[in-house]
């Protein structure tokens, strides 16, 4: 379970860079996930601690029968009165046996709870904004658009406020004639868009036979925790949440990102990537990975659509289209800008597709030097990525 984060971050960095860069969906998506996973986590160590003392007190009460005989302690009174109220292995095996299915059960009722709260919003939000984009995409584009999928939006989180007040609630407003007549259509959308028909039998074993101040007392913690980590996990650096090293969060531009680098151990950049922190060659190899967020700018670049048009046998559209590429992407170092040639290349140990060239700086003497990567000027005004190096005369 402690692998899965790590493999979320993987299939967010990968639909990043070859899907679509406007991740606000996945993005949340893989946020809750990775919450969902920390409380299995959590509830599974939990288990396993109370399924190891169970397991224990299983085996003693065959080895000894007899359970514990206080009469050959020969303790003071008052020690010995703390040794008579210890329950026998019997009922303590059977209160364990209760805790064990009781944490168990409420993992699961957690995970899929979270889970049940994206499918909402996946499947009454995102899901009709696909269909409508694939029919008519002036649906999602045009002039009111932006206004009607905001008041939308709000209406499905005020229905699901009442979802999760009854939920939060443990059904208490259910009681009430009016209520229940009017939530009733609604209470029918949550059992089949949230999955709330698999996880409900332990909802109500719980709210039915345990004290309901205290599941409702969990609950709104589990609430604002799930909400505290989830904004937490989403689109931050682990460990900022509990850092109190506040300098550390004005580090942008200006951090040697680790990823830049093709020999760290790192989640590999998606902008720009040299072989070390430090050369020592007189060439400089350069990949720049391919990525979904600059497609459109490229397409228009190269004007795309006419190339495609081309149908001369002669036209060698790959070279064209890398002649574009490296105009489009301008590499700047010690305020000299370098005319490339790039080439199509497989990057199979970062698991991406890119551009590769090479830059000659023989001419550098020993020092700190940054490569700057950036497009267009009439299209983009900040750098792409700044990747500082140490080049080093041998």
């Amino acid at each position: 379970m402690f692998q899965v984060p790590k493999v979320l971050d993987r299939f967010l960095f990968y639909f990043q860079s070859n899907i679509d860069n406007v991740t606000n969906g996945v993005d949340i998506l893989v946020a809750i996930l990775k919450m969902g996973v920390y409380w299995l986590i959590i509830g599974l160590i939990l288990h396993l601690i109370c399924r190891g003392l169970w397991i224990g007190l299983v085996g003693l009460s065959y080895s000894f029968p007899r359970g514990i005989r206080p009469d050959r302690l020969r303790y003071q009174q008052k020690y010995q009165n703390r040794v008579l109220r210890i329950p026998d292995f019997q009922s303590i095996v059977m209160r364990l046996e209760h805790i064990c299915s009781t944490v168990f059960s409420v993992s699961f009722l957690l995970f899929m709870s979270l889970l049940g709260v994206y499918l909402y919003f996946l499947l009454l939000f995102y899901a009709p904004l696909l269909v409508l984009f694939l029919i008519d995409n002036s649906v999602i584009y045009g002039e009111n658009a932006q206004k009607n999928m905001g008041i939308y939006l709000y209406v499905l989180l005020g229905v699901g406020a009442v979802g999760v007040l009854d939920f939060l609630t443990l059904g208490y407003f259910r009681r009430f004639k009016w209520y229940a007549f009017g939530f009733w259509p609604l209470y029918k959308v949550f059992s089949h868009v949230t999955l709330a028909r698999y996880f409900r039998p332990t909802y109500y074993a719980l709210v039915t036979n345990l004290n309901r101040w205290w599941i409702f007392g969990f609950l709104i913690f589990f609430s604002f925790t799930s909400f505290f980590g989830i904004t937490s996990f989403q689109g931050s650096t682990p460990g900022d949440f509990f850092s109190r090293i506040y300098l550390w969060s004005d580090r942008q531009g200006e951090e040697a990102y680790e990823g830049h680098y093709q020999d760290k151990e790192a989640v590999p950049s998606v902008q720009v990537q040299i072989p070390s922190d430090i050369i020592r060659d007189d060439v400089l190899r350069v990949f720049i990975p391919a990525r979904i967020q600059y497609q459109d700018s490229l397409d228009k670049f190269m004007n795309y659509d006419s190339v495609l048009n081309i149908t001369d046998e002669s036209f060698d559209r790959g070279k064209y289209m890398l002649q574009q590429i490296a105009s489009f992407y301008r590499l700047t170092l010690a305020d000299s800008t370098f005319q490339t040639q790039m080439y199509f290349q497989n990057n199979r140990r970062t698991d991406q597709r890119g551009y590769l060239t090479f830059l000659n700086i023989g001419y550098l003497p020993e020092g700190l030097y940054e490569l700057e990567v950036s497009g267009p000027e009439h299209m983009y005004e900040d750098r792409f990525a700044v990747v500082p190096f140490y080049k080093l005369k041998d």
